[in-house]
């Protein structure tokens, strides 16, 4: 029978494959940040994946082990405007820039600051 030490230690043996690197895994030290238990990405996981900080991971217990799926959002394409597609109904603006003109020359009526 095994005391708790010695089925402690061998359950690190078996979680960490007894070296810090096994295959693609990378051995991480849980530590405590605020009310939360972390543990940081290697950064070329995260290149490989196509994701950065502050994108949201779906995190789940399959089998025993700690997955994080990464939810990627879908990239909206957005549509490309022509110059004159841009421009249009703004033939408007010169008069009504010129309705404002001065509007800033005269002397502060508030507690603006100069």
């Amino acid at each position: 029978m095994q005391t708790a030490s010695a089925s402690v230690a061998t359950r690190r043996r078996q979680v960490s494959g007894g070296s810090s690197v096994r295959g693609k895994g990378v051995l991480r030290k849980l530590r405590h940040q605020g009310g939360a238990t972390v543990f940081s990405i290697p950064t070329h996981f995260l290149a490989e994946l196509g994701i950065e900080a502050g994108a949201e991971v779906e995190v789940s217990l399959v089998d025993g082990k700690l997955v994080a799926e990464p939810k990627i959002q879908p990239v909206l394409l957005r549509r490309r405007y022509t110059l004159a597609e841009l421009l249009e109904g703004a033939e408007h603006l010169p008069q009504l820039y010129a309705g404002t003109e001065g509007a800033l020359d005269g002397p502060a009526l508030g507690q603006e600051m100069g």
